[in-house]
């Protein structure tokens, strides 16, 4: 076992016929984020949960989508900006936070018929995670499957209006940023 920082600790799986392996951190709300990717034959597993709880899980066909030339890649580790996740107001931005255009997630158990609020958080968390293998292995044509906890980019304040419900947290974007960065660690594929 490896520990990137206090907060991080990473490892690889043994014992298991299928390369794995397995992130966690700890975020200052005390949430603990778990990663586990799992390298199979025609599939790659990106396993997302908090509390080893599951609420949705989606498949990301990457058959057919070569990043192509202009398109950033993510060949070394996303590293969080240290000033606390801000807005990125000026034009020196990581695209690479950016999910594939042409990566579609199809929803496999939990997914909604409506589009509401929580399905479509789902599909990006979905969308972002296929990214980053799209990546880092741009010749790779297996499917991502993401399992996705039911919690995630939810935080404890409710709002009964729809527009404040839009409104991204500082929580919200750390969690996304640190759940994109676990699963950069784990790297499988």
């Amino acid at each position: 076992m490896s520990s990137d920082d206090n907060n991080t600790k990473v490892e690889i799986i043994e014992g298991f016929t299928a390369p794995s392996k397995h992130a966690s951190y700890t975020l200052p709300s005390g949430k603990v984020l778990d990663v586990v990717t799992t390298a199979f034959s025609d599939k790659i597993m990106v396993m997302v949960h908090s509390n080893g709880r599951l609420g949705r899980m989606f498949y990301v066909p990457l058959l057919g989508s070569p990043v192509g030339e202009g398109l950033p890649t993510s060949s070394a580790i996303f590293d969080p900006p240290s000033n606390d996740y801000d807005e990125l107001d000026d034009d020196d931005h990581n695209d690479s936070l950016l999910p594939l255009p042409h990566l579609t997630p199809m929803p496999l158990l939990g997914g909604s018929s409506s589009y509401d609020m929580s399905d479509i958080q789902s599909r990006i968390y979905a969308a972002q995670i296929a990214s980053v293998v799209a990546r880092q292995a741009p010749q790779d044509r297996r499917q991502v499957v993401v399992g996705l906890a039911a919690d995630l980019g939810h935080t404890k304040k409710s709002s009964s209006d729809d527009h404040a419900s839009l409104e991204v947290s500082q929580e919200q974007r750390r969690e996304f940023l640190e759940i994109v960065r676990l699963v950069q660690l784990c790297k499988v594929w």
